[in-house]
């Protein structure tokens, strides 16, 4: 439960430039299974390092708004 409301408040975080990323060619994928999370990225190869540097950075500094956390434990109820 935790892992999903982390990967919701981050994909919320990520929506800034995630247009920006889709529209440059690129998606992005974050999943949670049994094992953790998983971040799946597709794209152009000379520019994937960038994509996945940005994700890993919003996982880190995560600054977490307390009515989206509020909405997003409301979600995985």
């Amino acid at each position: 439960m935790f892992a999903r409301i982390i990967s919701d408040l981050v994909e919320d975080a990520l929506s800034e430039v995630a247009y920006d990323a889709y529209l440059a060619g690129f998606n992005y994928d974050v999943a949670n299974n049994r094992r953790g999370m998983q971040i799946s990225v597709s794209g152009y190869s000379d520019k994937l390092d960038v994509v996945v540097g940005t994700i890993v950075r919003y996982f880190r500094d995560l600054q977490v708004d307390p009515k989206k956390l509020d909405v997003a434990k409301e979600q995985v109820r």
